[in-house]
Protein backbone atom coordinates (compact mmCIF):
# COMPACT_ATOMS: atom_id res chain seq x y z
CA UNK A 1 0.00 0.00 0.00
CA UNK A 2 1.44 3.72 -0.90
CA UNK A 3 1.99 6.23 1.39
CA UNK A 4 -0.77 8.18 -0.46
CA UNK A 5 -3.56 5.53 0.32
CA UNK A 6 -2.51 5.84 4.26
CA UNK A 7 -3.18 10.05 4.60
CA UNK A 8 -6.94 9.58 5.23
CA UNK A 9 -5.95 6.52 7.74
CA UNK A 10 -4.01 9.20 9.59
CA UNK A 11 -6.92 11.70 9.78
CA UNK A 12 -8.81 8.28 11.36
CA UNK A 13 -8.98 8.21 15.07
CA UNK A 14 -7.08 5.09 16.71
CA UNK A 15 -7.31 3.49 19.99
CA UNK A 16 -3.61 3.29 21.58
CA UNK A 17 -2.80 1.00 24.05
CA UNK A 18 -3.18 3.87 27.02
CA UNK A 19 -5.42 6.71 27.38
CA UNK A 20 -2.74 9.14 28.07
CA UNK A 21 -2.35 8.36 24.39
CA UNK A 22 -5.07 8.53 23.36
CA UNK A 23 -5.25 12.00 24.39
CA UNK A 24 -2.05 13.08 23.58
CA UNK A 25 -2.72 11.65 20.04
CA UNK A 26 -6.64 13.25 19.82
CA UNK A 27 -4.56 16.88 20.79
CA UNK A 28 -2.04 16.04 17.84
CA UNK A 29 -4.92 15.08 15.27
CA UNK A 30 -6.86 18.44 16.68
CA UNK A 31 -3.37 20.43 15.81
CA UNK A 32 -3.44 19.11 12.60
CA UNK A 33 -7.15 20.17 11.69
CA UNK A 34 -6.93 23.75 13.00
CA UNK A 35 -3.63 24.01 10.80
CA UNK A 36 -5.45 22.59 8.10
CA UNK A 37 -8.29 25.23 8.53
CA UNK A 38 -5.54 27.73 9.12
CA UNK A 39 -3.95 26.69 5.99
CA UNK A 40 -7.05 27.53 3.73
CA UNK A 41 -8.07 30.42 5.42
CA UNK A 42 -4.69 32.04 5.07
CA UNK A 43 -4.71 30.50 1.30
CA UNK A 44 -7.94 32.71 0.70
CA UNK A 45 -6.58 36.01 1.76
CA UNK A 46 -3.87 35.63 -0.12
CA UNK A 47 -6.35 34.83 -3.11
CA UNK A 48 -7.62 38.23 -2.30
CA UNK A 49 -4.93 40.34 -1.63
CA UNK A 50 -1.78 39.04 -3.45
CA UNK A 51 0.17 39.68 -0.40
CA UNK A 52 3.89 37.81 -0.54
CA UNK A 53 3.65 37.17 3.53
CA UNK A 54 1.20 35.41 3.34
CA UNK A 55 2.41 33.16 0.40
CA UNK A 56 5.51 32.85 2.92
CA UNK A 57 3.23 32.16 5.67
CA UNK A 58 1.00 29.62 3.82
CA UNK A 59 4.45 27.86 2.97
CA UNK A 60 5.16 27.22 6.82
CA UNK A 61 1.44 26.25 7.47
CA UNK A 62 1.42 23.59 4.69
CA UNK A 63 5.25 22.32 6.02
CA UNK A 64 3.61 22.43 9.67
CA UNK A 65 0.65 20.45 8.46
CA UNK A 66 3.20 17.80 6.49
CA UNK A 67 5.34 17.37 10.13
CA UNK A 68 1.93 16.70 12.06
CA UNK A 69 0.43 14.40 9.21
CA UNK A 70 3.91 12.20 8.98
CA UNK A 71 3.92 11.63 13.31
CA UNK A 72 0.24 11.19 12.94
CA UNK A 73 0.64 7.97 10.09
CA UNK A 74 3.21 6.31 12.20
CA UNK A 75 1.33 3.85 14.08
CA UNK A 76 -0.37 3.24 10.50
CA UNK A 77 3.15 2.41 8.18
CA UNK A 78 4.59 0.71 11.16
CA UNK A 79 8.33 0.34 10.47
CA UNK A 80 9.20 0.59 6.97
CA UNK A 81 11.36 2.78 4.53
CA UNK A 82 7.96 4.78 3.84
CA UNK A 83 7.89 5.93 7.28
CA UNK A 84 11.16 6.71 7.52
CA UNK A 85 11.39 8.45 4.17
CA UNK A 86 8.26 10.99 5.48
CA UNK A 87 10.30 11.67 8.74
CA UNK A 88 13.35 12.36 6.52
CA UNK A 89 11.27 15.10 4.80
CA UNK A 90 9.47 16.31 7.68
CA UNK A 91 12.82 17.20 9.22
CA UNK A 92 13.66 18.90 5.69
CA UNK A 93 11.23 20.36 5.41
CA UNK A 94 10.80 21.83 8.62
CA UNK A 95 14.60 23.02 7.80
CA UNK A 96 13.91 24.91 4.57
CA UNK A 97 10.50 26.68 5.90
CA UNK A 98 10.97 27.53 9.34
CA UNK A 99 13.60 30.48 8.13
CA UNK A 100 10.43 32.41 6.08
CA UNK A 101 9.16 33.48 9.16
CA UNK A 102 12.24 35.67 9.79
CA UNK A 103 11.11 37.28 6.54
CA UNK A 104 7.61 37.70 7.32
CA UNK A 105 8.49 39.25 10.80
CA UNK A 106 11.17 41.80 8.94
CA UNK A 107 8.12 42.84 6.42
CA UNK A 108 5.53 43.41 9.59
CA UNK A 109 7.89 46.12 11.02
CA UNK A 110 8.62 47.52 8.07
CA UNK A 111 4.98 48.35 7.58
CA UNK A 112 4.81 48.72 11.05
CA UNK A 113 7.38 51.87 10.59
CA UNK A 114 10.18 50.61 12.72
CA UNK A 115 12.61 52.91 12.31
CA UNK A 116 16.07 50.71 11.71
CA UNK A 117 14.09 48.67 9.70
CA UNK A 118 13.14 50.81 7.26
CA UNK A 119 16.37 50.09 5.49
CA UNK A 120 16.42 48.30 2.09
CA UNK A 121 19.55 46.69 3.58
CA UNK A 122 18.04 45.52 6.56
CA UNK A 123 14.98 43.43 4.39
CA UNK A 124 17.32 41.95 2.48
CA UNK A 125 19.50 40.20 4.81
CA UNK A 126 16.54 38.77 5.94
CA UNK A 127 15.84 36.78 2.81
CA UNK A 128 19.97 36.01 3.04
CA UNK A 129 19.50 34.67 6.51
CA UNK A 130 16.45 32.55 5.19
CA UNK A 131 17.85 31.14 2.57
CA UNK A 132 21.39 30.51 4.22
CA UNK A 133 19.92 28.81 7.24
CA UNK A 134 17.84 26.33 5.47
CA UNK A 135 19.75 25.88 2.73
CA UNK A 136 22.81 24.65 5.12
CA UNK A 137 20.37 23.03 7.47
CA UNK A 138 19.25 20.96 4.71
CA UNK A 139 22.22 19.81 3.08
CA UNK A 140 23.57 19.10 6.00
CA UNK A 141 20.63 16.65 7.35
CA UNK A 142 20.24 15.45 3.62
CA UNK A 143 23.72 14.09 3.82
CA UNK A 144 24.38 13.52 7.62
CA UNK A 145 20.50 12.17 8.92
CA UNK A 146 20.38 8.89 10.25
CA UNK A 147 17.04 7.88 11.72
CA UNK A 148 16.14 5.27 13.92
CA UNK A 149 12.34 4.17 14.21
CA UNK A 150 10.89 4.94 18.00
CA UNK A 151 7.79 5.27 19.90
CA UNK A 152 7.13 7.85 21.61
CA UNK A 153 3.68 8.82 23.71
CA UNK A 154 1.67 6.40 21.74
CA UNK A 155 3.68 7.24 18.05
CA UNK A 156 5.63 5.21 16.28
CA UNK A 157 8.20 8.07 14.58
CA UNK A 158 12.04 8.26 13.21
CA UNK A 159 14.09 10.10 14.87
CA UNK A 160 18.22 11.05 14.56
CA UNK A 161 19.88 8.57 15.85
CA UNK A 162 22.38 11.89 17.17
CA UNK A 163 21.91 14.82 19.20
CA UNK A 164 20.52 17.78 16.81
CA UNK A 165 19.83 20.73 18.01
CA UNK A 166 16.67 22.59 15.81
CA UNK A 167 19.30 25.38 14.69
CA UNK A 168 16.36 27.03 11.73
CA UNK A 169 13.60 27.08 14.61
CA UNK A 170 16.07 28.24 17.65
CA UNK A 171 18.20 31.16 14.86
CA UNK A 172 14.70 32.68 13.79
CA UNK A 173 13.12 32.22 17.01
CA UNK A 174 15.82 34.43 18.41
CA UNK A 175 15.36 37.06 14.74
CA UNK A 176 12.03 37.14 15.68
CA UNK A 177 12.60 38.05 19.31
CA UNK A 178 14.39 41.05 18.59
CA UNK A 179 11.58 42.03 15.60
CA UNK A 180 9.01 41.75 18.21
CA UNK A 181 10.87 43.70 21.03
CA UNK A 182 10.92 46.44 18.93
CA UNK A 183 7.42 46.41 17.42
CA UNK A 184 6.18 45.86 21.19
CA UNK A 185 8.05 49.45 21.89
CA UNK A 186 7.40 51.19 18.36
CA UNK A 187 4.08 49.95 17.65
CA UNK A 188 2.77 48.70 21.06
CA UNK A 189 2.52 45.14 19.57
CA UNK A 190 3.69 42.51 22.50
CA UNK A 191 2.21 39.26 21.01
CA UNK A 192 4.63 38.76 18.34
CA UNK A 193 7.13 39.07 21.38
CA UNK A 194 5.45 36.58 23.89
CA UNK A 195 4.66 33.94 20.62
CA UNK A 196 8.85 34.19 19.74
CA UNK A 197 9.84 33.94 23.45
CA UNK A 198 7.22 30.86 24.12
CA UNK A 199 8.42 29.51 20.65
CA UNK A 200 12.08 29.60 21.64
CA UNK A 201 11.71 27.71 25.11
CA UNK A 202 10.10 24.84 23.26
CA UNK A 203 12.64 24.49 20.61
CA UNK A 204 15.43 24.99 22.46
CA UNK A 205 14.06 22.13 25.58
CA UNK A 206 14.49 18.78 24.64
CA UNK A 207 11.56 17.06 23.05
CA UNK A 208 11.78 14.26 25.71
CA UNK A 209 11.04 16.68 28.17
CA UNK A 210 8.50 18.91 27.15
CA UNK A 211 7.15 16.62 24.12
CA UNK A 212 6.46 17.35 20.42
CA UNK A 213 3.14 18.44 21.08
CA UNK A 214 4.03 21.33 23.02
CA UNK A 215 6.85 22.74 20.21
CA UNK A 216 3.68 21.75 17.57
CA UNK A 217 1.31 23.98 19.88
CA UNK A 218 4.01 26.83 20.10
CA UNK A 219 4.90 26.82 16.31
CA UNK A 220 1.74 27.11 15.38
CA UNK A 221 0.69 29.96 18.38
CA UNK A 222 3.53 31.67 16.81
CA UNK A 223 2.38 31.41 13.12
CA UNK A 224 -1.17 32.22 14.08
CA UNK A 225 0.28 35.52 15.84
CA UNK A 226 2.39 36.36 12.61
CA UNK A 227 -0.83 36.17 10.93
CA UNK A 228 -2.34 38.45 13.28
CA UNK A 229 0.37 41.10 12.87
CA UNK A 230 -0.07 40.56 8.81
CA UNK A 231 -3.45 41.45 8.47
CA UNK A 232 -2.51 44.10 11.61
CA UNK A 233 0.34 46.42 9.79
CA UNK A 234 -0.05 44.91 6.26
CA UNK A 235 -3.51 45.79 4.90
Amino acid sequence: MTVSSHLLKGLLPTLPTSHSHFRYISLMKLCQLTTGAISLLVLTLFLKTSNINLLLLLIVFLGLLFNTQALLLGNHLGISEQLKSLNRWRYLIHDLCVPLLAVVAVEIAYYASTPWLQLSSVRYSAWILALFVGATSFIADYFNLDLRPEESEGLLLYRPTAVIFPVPAILTSLYLIAIGWSLWHQAHWPWLFCAAILSFGANAAPNQIIGRLITTVSELGLMVVLLQSVLQFSS
